[in-house]
């Protein structure tokens, strides 16, 4: 992680400004905000070649592959006779979203995009300072700069700093804004579906219901009797009777099996199911049955 480190620049030190040496501590203070400002746009273009820039092409190339792999898996019976199962396509287009939806919320891309913005900014500014101090060194003709100059050459430098400072603290403020609002659309998100899934926990429950199954002749059964609701097997019983509940509302069919000696008998009802209520059924296996 030392190459995302932030070069360090030695403070200016203490400057003769007599006549004779003005023009090489005007130098001077040029050359430190000109490395001040490099250091900067060096440290963002440094950014932008390594964790950003490689991060959003393995995201987006995943996420691209994950999507196009998913519109060709319903294509593959009609080629292939071991053709993988079609779910795999939602598979692979869930995947692709999850990919795009880990690019957001991490602000890959838009990083990327901001470090990039922010170093050309810097060069720009950079290129220009440099520009214009050759055109103020020009009017000098190689003459000793007067106080009106030096202080001409410091208000330059210190303005150029600052710019260079502006374009930093305005990037920050924009990483801040951004990393808040990504931190706050995660949490919404999952504030949102724990929600949903709590009403969809509270729905199903609202619309289940239950049946008692009292079994009249449950001293006359060799073992344990079973309970089936449409075609399922709820579990064996023991004994009189029986509560089953989170039942879908609705009519359902209810088939009680037992065995007496070497038979198996069965009774079957139809049970209209109500939420929030338990409807009572009363079987009888033991006795002869009915021809």
């Amino acid at each position: 992680m030392q190459q995302y480190r932030r070069k360090q620049i030695s403070a200016l030190p203490s400057l003769d400004w007599r006549p004779k040496a003005a023009a090489e501590s005007i130098e001077m203070v040029y050359q430190h905000v000109c490395a001040l400002a490099r250091t900067e746009m060096h440290w963002y273009s440094g950014r932008r070649r390594d964790i950003y820039k490689y991060g959003a092409v393995i995201l987006h190339a995943g996420a691209a592959l994950c999507v196009t792999s998913a519109a060709v898996v319903p294509m593959l019976p009609s080629l292939w006779s071991k053709a993988p199962d079609p779910i795999l396509g939602s598979i692979l287009l869930a995947l692709g979203g999850g990919l795009l939806a880990i690019d957001r919320y991490l602000r890959v891309s838009s990083n990327r995009v901001r470090y990039l913005m922010t170093a050309q900014k810097i060069e720009l500014l950079l290129r220009e300072f440099e520009m214009n101090w050759a055109a103020l060194a020009a009017t000098r003709e190689g003459r000793t700069p007067d106080i009106a100059q030096v202080h001409l050459a410091l208000r330059r430098c210190k303005a150029f700093l600052l710019a260079v400072l502006q374009v930093v603290q305005n990037e920050t403020n924009e990483w801040a804004v951004e990393y808040r609002e990504g931190i706050k659309a995660m949490t919404d998100q999952l504030a949102a579906e724990s929600a949903e899934v709590t009403k969809r926990d509270v729905d199903s429950k609202a619309s289940l219901g239950g049946v008692i199954v009292e079994l009249q002749d449950w001293q006359e059964l060799d073992d344990e009797w079973e309970v089936l609701v449409d075609g399922a097997s709820l579990g064996k019983a023991r004994g009189k009777r029986t509560v089953i509940t989170g039942i879908p509302e609705g009519m359902r069919s209810l088939r009680v099996v037992g065995r007496v000696g070497d038979q198996e008998r069965e009774e079957n009802f139809g049970v209209k199911v109500q939420r929030g209520d338990f409807e009572s059924v009363q079987a009888n296996l033991g006795g002869p049955r009915p021809e």
